[in-house]
Protein backbone atom coordinates (compact mmCIF):
# COMPACT_ATOMS: atom_id res chain seq x y z
CA UNK A 1 0.00 0.00 0.00
CA UNK A 2 2.61 2.52 0.56
CA UNK A 3 4.12 1.92 -2.55
CA UNK A 4 1.20 2.63 -3.98
CA UNK A 5 -0.49 -0.14 -5.04
CA UNK A 6 -3.87 0.67 -3.90
CA UNK A 7 -4.18 2.84 -6.68
CA UNK A 8 -2.14 1.20 -9.80
CA UNK A 9 -4.00 -2.34 -9.26
CA UNK A 10 -7.02 -1.43 -7.21
CA UNK A 11 -9.06 -4.60 -7.90
CA UNK A 12 -6.54 -7.13 -6.31
CA UNK A 13 -5.45 -4.76 -3.53
CA UNK A 14 -9.04 -4.57 -2.49
CA UNK A 15 -9.41 -8.62 -2.49
CA UNK A 16 -5.65 -9.37 -0.79
CA UNK A 17 -4.87 -5.94 1.15
CA UNK A 18 -8.16 -3.87 2.09
CA UNK A 19 -7.33 -2.95 5.15
CA UNK A 20 -4.03 -1.24 4.18
CA UNK A 21 -6.23 0.39 1.56
CA UNK A 22 -8.46 1.80 4.21
CA UNK A 23 -11.30 0.00 3.03
CA UNK A 24 -12.93 -3.38 4.39
CA UNK A 25 -13.52 -4.99 1.27
CA UNK A 26 -15.72 -5.43 -1.66
CA UNK A 27 -18.67 -5.21 0.70
CA UNK A 28 -17.57 -1.81 1.96
CA UNK A 29 -20.14 0.48 1.52
CA UNK A 30 -18.06 3.33 0.64
CA UNK A 31 -17.10 1.72 -2.28
CA UNK A 32 -18.73 3.49 -5.01
CA UNK A 33 -21.03 1.28 -7.52
CA UNK A 34 -19.02 0.23 -10.63
CA UNK A 35 -22.04 1.07 -12.60
CA UNK A 36 -22.24 4.40 -11.29
CA UNK A 37 -20.34 6.82 -13.98
CA UNK A 38 -20.38 9.57 -12.34
CA UNK A 39 -21.98 13.26 -12.91
CA UNK A 40 -19.10 14.07 -15.61
CA UNK A 41 -17.30 11.18 -17.03
CA UNK A 42 -13.81 11.63 -17.98
CA UNK A 43 -13.38 13.91 -20.77
CA UNK A 44 -16.93 15.13 -20.98
CA UNK A 45 -17.43 18.34 -18.81
CA UNK A 46 -17.15 20.45 -21.56
CA UNK A 47 -19.83 17.81 -23.22
CA UNK A 48 -21.88 18.58 -20.31
CA UNK A 49 -21.40 22.39 -20.85
CA UNK A 50 -22.73 22.19 -24.32
CA UNK A 51 -26.15 20.61 -23.29
CA UNK A 52 -26.08 22.85 -20.77
CA UNK A 53 -25.75 25.80 -22.95
CA UNK A 54 -28.19 24.14 -25.78
CA UNK A 55 -30.94 23.16 -23.33
CA UNK A 56 -34.01 25.24 -23.36
CA UNK A 57 -34.40 24.21 -19.54
CA UNK A 58 -31.91 26.52 -19.07
CA UNK A 59 -32.10 29.02 -21.47
CA UNK A 60 -35.11 30.41 -20.60
CA UNK A 61 -33.16 31.60 -17.19
CA UNK A 62 -31.39 33.99 -19.76
CA UNK A 63 -28.15 32.09 -20.02
CA UNK A 64 -25.06 33.60 -20.88
CA UNK A 65 -21.55 31.88 -21.25
CA UNK A 66 -18.85 34.60 -19.71
CA UNK A 67 -16.12 31.66 -20.79
CA UNK A 68 -16.20 28.66 -22.66
CA UNK A 69 -12.83 27.65 -21.68
CA UNK A 70 -13.24 26.78 -18.44
CA UNK A 71 -16.87 26.97 -18.65
CA UNK A 72 -18.59 29.74 -16.78
CA UNK A 73 -22.11 30.10 -17.35
CA UNK A 74 -24.84 33.05 -16.05
CA UNK A 75 -28.30 32.58 -15.86
CA UNK A 76 -29.90 35.92 -15.41
CA UNK A 77 -33.18 35.52 -14.24
CA UNK A 78 -32.51 32.40 -12.27
CA UNK A 79 -34.79 33.39 -9.30
CA UNK A 80 -37.98 36.14 -9.31
CA UNK A 81 -38.29 38.64 -6.50
CA UNK A 82 -41.02 36.57 -5.36
CA UNK A 83 -39.05 33.38 -4.93
CA UNK A 84 -35.60 35.10 -3.59
CA UNK A 85 -38.09 36.89 -1.02
CA UNK A 86 -40.12 33.85 0.06
CA UNK A 87 -36.37 32.16 0.14
CA UNK A 88 -34.69 35.05 2.67
CA UNK A 89 -37.41 35.06 4.97
CA UNK A 90 -36.67 31.08 5.61
CA UNK A 91 -33.28 31.92 6.77
CA UNK A 92 -32.98 31.23 10.22
CA UNK A 93 -30.80 33.92 12.45
CA UNK A 94 -28.27 31.07 13.27
CA UNK A 95 -25.21 32.03 11.83
CA UNK A 96 -21.87 30.79 11.91
CA UNK A 97 -18.13 32.23 11.36
CA UNK A 98 -17.64 30.98 7.67
CA UNK A 99 -14.30 28.23 7.85
CA UNK A 100 -12.08 27.56 4.84
CA UNK A 101 -12.13 23.51 5.87
CA UNK A 102 -14.38 21.10 7.89
CA UNK A 103 -11.56 20.16 9.88
CA UNK A 104 -9.86 22.00 12.83
CA UNK A 105 -6.76 21.52 11.47
CA UNK A 106 -7.57 24.70 8.97
CA UNK A 107 -9.29 26.42 11.54
CA UNK A 108 -6.44 29.14 12.41
CA UNK A 109 -6.14 29.64 8.40
CA UNK A 110 -10.07 31.32 8.36
CA UNK A 111 -8.69 34.50 10.46
CA UNK A 112 -7.91 37.06 7.67
CA UNK A 113 -8.75 34.84 4.38
CA UNK A 114 -12.23 34.14 5.45
CA UNK A 115 -14.20 36.50 7.17
CA UNK A 116 -17.90 35.67 6.13
CA UNK A 117 -21.11 33.78 7.89
CA UNK A 118 -22.37 30.86 7.14
CA UNK A 119 -25.53 28.70 7.89
CA UNK A 120 -25.77 25.00 6.61
CA UNK A 121 -29.12 24.08 5.19
CA UNK A 122 -29.69 20.19 6.61
CA UNK A 123 -32.51 18.32 6.82
CA UNK A 124 -35.20 20.45 9.14
CA UNK A 125 -34.19 23.69 6.73
CA UNK A 126 -34.40 21.37 3.22
CA UNK A 127 -37.97 20.75 4.07
CA UNK A 128 -39.04 24.36 3.77
CA UNK A 129 -40.61 24.78 0.55
CA UNK A 130 -38.71 27.88 -0.73
CA UNK A 131 -36.03 25.60 -0.67
CA UNK A 132 -37.30 22.42 -1.93
CA UNK A 133 -38.42 24.67 -4.65
CA UNK A 134 -35.20 25.86 -5.49
CA UNK A 135 -33.42 21.99 -5.47
CA UNK A 136 -36.25 20.93 -8.01
CA UNK A 137 -34.94 24.28 -10.33
CA UNK A 138 -31.66 23.41 -9.65
CA UNK A 139 -31.89 19.40 -10.70
CA UNK A 140 -33.73 20.56 -14.03
CA UNK A 141 -31.61 22.75 -15.44
CA UNK A 142 -28.58 20.45 -14.40
CA UNK A 143 -30.33 17.50 -15.25
CA UNK A 144 -28.18 16.22 -11.89
CA UNK A 145 -30.43 14.70 -8.56
CA UNK A 146 -29.75 15.98 -5.55
CA UNK A 147 -28.31 13.31 -4.12
CA UNK A 148 -25.31 14.19 -5.57
CA UNK A 149 -25.29 17.68 -3.58
CA UNK A 150 -23.64 18.60 -0.41
CA UNK A 151 -26.14 20.70 2.14
CA UNK A 152 -26.64 23.79 0.49
CA UNK A 153 -24.41 26.98 2.14
CA UNK A 154 -26.08 29.96 2.94
CA UNK A 155 -23.97 32.99 2.77
CA UNK A 156 -23.96 36.33 4.69
CA UNK A 157 -21.27 39.08 4.28
CA UNK A 158 -21.79 42.12 6.08
CA UNK A 159 -19.59 45.54 4.78
CA UNK A 160 -15.76 44.28 4.32
CA UNK A 161 -16.44 41.12 4.63
CA UNK A 162 -14.55 38.47 2.03
CA UNK A 163 -13.40 35.27 0.94
CA UNK A 164 -9.43 35.66 -0.74
CA UNK A 165 -8.47 33.51 -3.83
CA UNK A 166 -9.50 29.93 -3.15
CA UNK A 167 -11.09 26.95 -5.02
CA UNK A 168 -13.81 25.03 -4.50
CA UNK A 169 -12.50 21.64 -5.45
CA UNK A 170 -11.06 19.96 -2.20
CA UNK A 171 -8.43 17.14 -2.90
CA UNK A 172 -9.23 14.87 -0.18
CA UNK A 173 -12.24 14.21 -1.71
CA UNK A 174 -11.05 12.90 -4.67
CA UNK A 175 -9.79 9.96 -2.13
CA UNK A 176 -13.47 9.43 -1.34
CA UNK A 177 -16.52 7.59 -2.40
CA UNK A 178 -18.65 10.58 -2.99
CA UNK A 179 -15.80 11.57 -6.17
CA UNK A 180 -14.37 15.24 -5.94
CA UNK A 181 -16.48 18.76 -6.51
CA UNK A 182 -17.06 18.74 -10.09
CA UNK A 183 -19.77 21.73 -10.30
CA UNK A 184 -20.26 24.88 -7.99
CA UNK A 185 -24.17 26.30 -8.45
CA UNK A 186 -23.74 29.54 -6.64
CA UNK A 187 -26.99 31.61 -6.22
CA UNK A 188 -27.16 35.72 -5.60
CA UNK A 189 -29.95 36.71 -3.55
CA UNK A 190 -28.83 40.88 -3.05
CA UNK A 191 -27.88 43.32 -5.56
CA UNK A 192 -24.70 44.24 -4.56
CA UNK A 193 -22.49 45.44 -7.78
CA UNK A 194 -19.62 46.01 -6.13
CA UNK A 195 -19.48 42.51 -3.70
CA UNK A 196 -19.01 40.24 -6.81
CA UNK A 197 -17.23 37.18 -7.48
CA UNK A 198 -13.65 38.07 -9.25
CA UNK A 199 -12.27 35.25 -11.51
CA UNK A 200 -8.59 36.59 -12.02
CA UNK A 201 -6.97 33.94 -14.11
CA UNK A 202 -10.34 34.82 -16.44
CA UNK A 203 -10.03 38.69 -15.86
CA UNK A 204 -13.81 37.99 -15.41
CA UNK A 205 -15.59 39.68 -12.14
CA UNK A 206 -19.28 38.49 -11.87
CA UNK A 207 -21.56 41.09 -10.28
CA UNK A 208 -23.88 39.82 -6.92
CA UNK A 209 -27.41 40.74 -8.69
CA UNK A 210 -30.39 39.27 -7.07
CA UNK A 211 -31.80 36.20 -8.63
CA UNK A 212 -28.66 35.51 -10.80
CA UNK A 213 -26.76 32.47 -10.75
CA UNK A 214 -23.19 30.84 -11.76
CA UNK A 215 -22.08 27.52 -12.29
CA UNK A 216 -18.51 26.88 -13.10
CA UNK A 217 -16.44 23.30 -12.82
CA UNK A 218 -14.28 22.54 -10.14
CA UNK A 219 -11.89 20.42 -11.42
CA UNK A 220 -10.24 20.05 -15.17
CA UNK A 221 -11.88 19.19 -18.26
CA UNK A 222 -10.18 16.74 -19.06
CA UNK A 223 -9.44 15.14 -15.53
CA UNK A 224 -11.50 15.49 -13.13
CA UNK A 225 -9.72 14.25 -10.12
CA UNK A 226 -7.58 17.16 -10.55
CA UNK A 227 -8.14 21.20 -9.57
CA UNK A 228 -8.73 23.64 -12.71
CA UNK A 229 -6.65 26.42 -11.41
CA UNK A 230 -8.18 28.83 -13.89
CA UNK A 231 -11.57 28.82 -11.77
CA UNK A 232 -10.21 30.02 -8.30
CA UNK A 233 -12.12 33.25 -7.41
CA UNK A 234 -12.41 35.25 -4.43
CA UNK A 235 -15.74 36.58 -2.76
CA UNK A 236 -15.16 40.50 -2.61
CA UNK A 237 -16.86 42.90 -0.06
CA UNK A 238 -19.73 44.62 -0.03
CA UNK A 239 -19.51 48.55 0.38
CA UNK A 240 -20.91 50.27 3.90
CA UNK A 241 -24.62 49.47 4.62
CA UNK A 242 -24.39 46.61 2.77
CA UNK A 243 -24.97 43.33 3.58
CA UNK A 244 -25.02 40.46 0.76
CA UNK A 245 -26.47 37.05 1.00
CA UNK A 246 -25.79 34.15 -1.13
CA UNK A 247 -26.03 29.81 -1.91
CA UNK A 248 -23.77 28.08 -2.56
CA UNK A 249 -24.59 24.33 -4.09
CA UNK A 250 -21.49 21.91 -4.20
CA UNK A 251 -22.51 19.00 -6.72
CA UNK A 252 -20.26 15.83 -6.36
CA UNK A 253 -19.30 13.11 -9.04
CA UNK A 254 -20.88 10.30 -7.16
CA UNK A 255 -23.85 10.06 -4.26
CA UNK A 256 -22.73 12.54 -1.35
CA UNK A 257 -25.96 12.30 0.13
CA UNK A 258 -25.71 8.38 0.68
CA UNK A 259 -22.22 8.03 1.42
CA UNK A 260 -22.36 11.07 3.82
CA UNK A 261 -25.53 9.06 5.61
CA UNK A 262 -23.09 5.92 5.59
CA UNK A 263 -20.02 7.71 7.45
CA UNK A 264 -17.78 7.92 4.30
CA UNK A 265 -16.95 11.57 3.99
CA UNK A 266 -14.35 11.56 6.92
CA UNK A 267 -10.74 11.74 6.51
CA UNK A 268 -10.29 7.88 7.95
CA UNK A 269 -12.51 6.46 4.86
CA UNK A 270 -10.12 7.99 2.03
CA UNK A 271 -9.90 5.25 -0.47
CA UNK A 272 -6.85 6.58 -1.60
CA UNK A 273 -7.23 5.29 -5.75
CA UNK A 274 -6.98 8.84 -6.86
CA UNK A 275 -3.57 11.02 -6.39
CA UNK A 276 -4.37 14.74 -5.42
CA UNK A 277 -2.09 17.48 -4.76
CA UNK A 278 -1.76 18.63 -1.14
CA UNK A 279 -4.60 19.14 0.77
CA UNK A 280 -3.20 22.44 1.82
CA UNK A 281 -2.87 24.41 -1.40
CA UNK A 282 -4.67 27.34 -0.92
CA UNK A 283 -5.83 28.11 -4.29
Amino acid sequence: ASAGWCARNVSAMLKLCPRSCSVCGPGDPCISNASDKGVLPEHEVGSWFSALVNSPEAQQYGLEVISSDPYLVVLKNFLSQQEIDETIQQISDDWERSTMSPTRAHASMQADKRTSETQWCRHDCQQQSSIQHLFQRVEKVTNISRLRYEFPQILRYKPGERYLLHSDFIPRHSRCATGPRVLTFFIYLTDNVEAGTRFPYLDVTLPSLKGHAAIWPSGLAHDIWQKEVRTVHEALPPGPNSTKLAINMWIHQYNFGQFLASGCVGADRELHFHEASDDHQEL
